[in-house]
């Protein structure tokens, strides 16, 4: 009955909740959002340089290293005359047709935008985006946003000073700010697609050739460099090197709730070996520190590919693999291009156009440089006054710190706003005296970070099946995902044998490409994966239910025990290994196993792991609707409680373990409900004041657990919450207890090594119990179905009106709630 009052209570406050939100909702709406709340980091300095970011004046002096330093605004001792100046030029590479389209600009020849036309956009709360919503016609993915690139693009190229070797030197921004001249197309015409486009330009009597070649069915942008010399060039030995960046400003989906934000990857090939070693840095290390750590290639390792990833896609720039020489990036390292600072505005300088801000965490001042239109461009709140503000800004290549946007410090989150790449160096090539060239290759990976899924795709979305087997084997780009760890950063709670971690990390990585390879198969024949996750779960608890039987039927018994157990804590007192001794004997005698009911939770841990990663990385996921649900790899989200609810939704309590976020998610509220209830029936009766206490804090313990869980995937809630009702109906369907306590003891078919057993001992047809004698099961269960059976059809007879599935349902739950208040 306590339960039953209990549950009761708990469905009245949920509703009072929700009712509470409609009416609010109803009476006081929501105001509509500012402009600086919803507007993008918009970088509109068309004169800002690209350059790598130097760390800012609050990094320890002991942090600073020498090859923290940036570009170098200035030109090189040359004799020669400058070359011709080009126009500004954007050329669109692909159409509709495409996977991708890429948008060029011959400012840096590089990448200032990338769509993805197979993939739906979704907006910073994880909600699908449309075009026409009553038309259902998509949004495509922008995966390199714009905005964020129109000051810094994608895939720029500096070079470094002639016949320079030290790795410490620093590269020269000329080639990021120069307009390249357009080679092909010669006249490109404004709104028509190419697949080939070539930029050339010439400094220090070095020509650079960069060739862009898209195809309409890959994932990739080719990018060839050729460098040669000139009648202009240096006479005598000539090294030259580059530095290249990847791709950066890619999306955050669901900031509110995903744990995974923006993390920069570098992988190193074992020379001589098929082996790739991983290394990974996350946004809050690399913001923290205004820059990551150095990875340089050596006699044993080679870096083969470099770049960012989010939660469910990368941009990777890869070393080709259909050439030669394979062996030429020295050295790579994350870079911040974009950070936020919080503080007191405590001066300005309105002549040169700079203010000084006192920072909120360690005291500092930050000097910062305001962009063309000075104050103008910002809320007049700003301009006078000392008011606390959140800046967003970048560092220049003269290390001044460049304001992108000024507003409210409660909305600048570091994890939101800060944007990084990652630049790879080369090693210095020599260029030929008799002109001959010299070419690199790289493919500009811009796609779903797990490369496997592509092939998963279908219709006019599919892949190539030798193209995604180049991504994910001989590119090594499955370890974007599927990586073994070895190193630091794993668990420590999974020991420090390494052969152990990658037993572990293998069968985690099998797991959860077995469930991405069922769900695909289950959505071939069901179009709904909501459907197809309710029943990958039946499958899953149908095989286990074998043991999940025998574990409900060990809980019973340790149940009927517990006033012997009982019986012992009063005999032995505080003899601790006297009493363990009786109770371990105890147990023998009744064939009970304390761990019996915890092993098969276990073996379940792999599936439960296993879907878990397969919601958290899956393109399948993303997006799919089910019922009320628009996203299955996000929250079930069913109503919006606005971000007005103090450190509830307040988007300056993200990050804290009471922020929830600005939706109310009823999927997770109904899985801890289940949980409750089937802690309850499954739970022994309390013997003592002890007993009851650690099982009402049990139940305290659940309800935290839905709170750290609150803003889990709806599909996971899904697959929690089928497992549950199939506990509920497996425990109904154990043998009831008689007057006397006991339980009978019931019969099963014989498993094969059961059958085995039987044909050792010489009773290969008989039917073995629970407490391992043999009967003759089949007479009996056959007797036993008669007789339910006529019993059912009796009660059909006489309430005719009764037996209505509705009926059957509320008799079913009203006897569950009965039983549950029993024990």
């Amino acid at each position: 009955m306590e339960n039953k009052n209990t549950i009761i209570a708990l469905v009245i406050c949920a509703l009072i909740f929700i009712g509470g939100l409609w009416v609010k909702s109803r009476i006081w709406p929501d105001k509509p959002k500012d402009k600086d709340e919803v507007a993008e980091v918009k970088a509109s300095d068309k004169d800002a340089k690209s350059s790598e970011p130097k760390p800012d004046d609050k990094k320890k002096p002991e942090d600073k290293k020498p090859e923290d330093k940036k570009p170098e605004d200035k030109k090189p001792e040359d004799k020669k005359p400058p070359l011709q100046a080009f126009p500004p030029v954007t050329i669109q590479m692909g159409d509709e047709s495409f996977n991708s389209i890429y948008t060029l600009v011959s400012k840096g020849a590089c990448v200032r935008k990338v769509v993805l036309n197979r993939f739906q956009a979704a907006n910073r709360t994880g909600e699908p985006e449309w075009l026409d919503k009553d038309k259902k016609i998509k949004k495509p993915l922008q995966l390199i946003l714009e905005e964020e690139n129109a000051a810094n693009p994608s895939n720029l190229l500096f070079h470094f000073p002639l016949n320079s070797t030290s790795i410490d030197d620093r590269p020269l921004d000329t080639l990021g700010k120069r307009n390249w001249k357009v080679v092909e197309p010669k006249e490109p015409e404004e709104g028509k697609s190419y697949s080939r486009v070539v930029f050339e330009t010439e400094v220090d009597g070095i020509l650079i050739t960069k060739t862009y070649t898209l195809d309409p069915d890959t994932y990739h942008l080719g990018l060839e460099v050729k460098l040669e010399r000139t009648e202009r060039a240096p006479k005598g030995k000539l090294l030259f090197r580059y530095q290249l960046t990847s791709g950066h400003g890619l999306p955050i989906e669901g900031g509110w709730y995903t744990s995974t934000y923006m993390n920069a990857l570098i992988g190193q090939m074992d020379i001589g070996k098929d082996n790739l070693v991983r290394d990974f840095q996350d946004l809050r290390y690399i913001s923290h520190r205004a820059g990551g750590n150095f990875v340089v290639s050596d006699d044993v390792k080679v870096i083969r590919y470099a770049g960012i990833v989010t939660q469910f896609f990368a941009s990777i720039l890869v070393v080709d693999d259909e050439q030669t020489d394979q062996n030429f990036l020295k050295k790579a390292r994350p870079t911040l291009e974009t950070a936020t600072a919080k503080g007191k505005l405590k001066s300005r300088d309105q002549e040169n156009g700079t203010f000084v801000v006192e920072l909120e965490k360690d005291g500092g001042d930050m000097t910062f440089q305001l962009p063309p239109g000075g104050w103008e461009r910002f809320p007049l709140e700003y301009q006078t006054g000392n008011p606390v503000v959140g800046v967003v800004y970048m560092t220049d290549a003269h290390d001044k710190n460049v304001v992108l946007d000024i507003r409210d410090p409660n909305r600048t989150n570091a994890l939101f706003l800060d944007d990084i790449t990652v630049r790879v160096d080369t090693t210095p090539i020599e260029l030929p005296e008799d002109g001959t060239p010299v070419t690199q290759k790289y493919l500009l990976y811009n796609g779903p970070v797990k490369v496997r899924l592509l092939s998963h795709l279908d219709g006019d979305a599919a892949v190539n099946e030798t193209l995604v087997t180049r991504y994910r084997d001989t590119l090594h780009l499955d370890t974007l995902t599927d990586y073994h760890f070895q190193g630091q950063g794993f668990p420590a709670w999974f020991g420090e044998n390494v052969s152990n971690r990658i037993y572990l990390t293998r069968l985690l990585i099998s797991t959860t490409n077995m469930m991405h390879a069922l769900l695909t198969f289950l959505h071939r024949w069901i179009p709904d994966y909501g459907l197809c996750i309710i029943l990958l779960t039946i499958m899953v608890r149908g095989i286990m239910f074998p043991l999940s039987r025998k574990q409900a039927l060990m809980s019973l018994r340790m149940q009927e025990l517990q006033p012997e157990i009982a019986k012992l804590k009063e005999k032995y007192g505080d003899d601790r290994q006297a009493l363990g001794l009786a109770q371990m004997e105890l147990f023998r005698k009744h064939k009970v196993s304390p761990l019996g009911t915890c092993w098969v939770a276990f073996l379940q841990m792999p599936i439960f792991l296993g879907l878990y990663y397969c919601l958290q990385e899956s393109i399948h996921f993303r997006l799919a609707s089910f019922l009320w649900i628009q996203n299955l790899a996000a929250p079930d989200m069913l109503i919006r409680w606005g971000e007005s609810i103090p450190w509830i939704s307040d988007p300056s309590s993200h990050g804290a373990m009471w922020y929830l976020g600005p939706f109310f998610n009823l999927l997770p509220c109904v899985a801890v409900a289940f949980m409750i209830t089937q802690q309850s029936m499954m739970a022994p009766p309390a013997t003592d004041e002890t007993q009851a206490m650690q099982q009402k804090m049990m139940k305290y313990m659940m309800i935290f657990f839905g709170v750290m869980f609150y803003k889990v995937a709806a599909g996971l809630c899904i697959y929690f919450i089928a497992s549950s009702i199939w506990g509920f109906t497996e425990r109904k369907l154990l043998p009831k207890k008689k007057k006397d306590g006991a339980t009978p003891v019931p019969t099963q078919k014989p498993g094969f090594f059961q059958k085995a057993m039987n044909r050792l001992r010489g009773t290969p047809a008989a039917l073995s119990t629970t407490d391992g004698t043999s009967t003759n099961g089949a007479a009996n269960e056959s007797a036993f179905g008669a007789r339910a059976k006529r019993k059912a059809r009796a009660q059909r007879k006489e309430a005719p009106g009764k037996d209505s599935p509705w009926q059957r349902l509320k008799d079913w739950w009203t006897d569950l709630l009965k039983q549950a208040s029993k024990r």
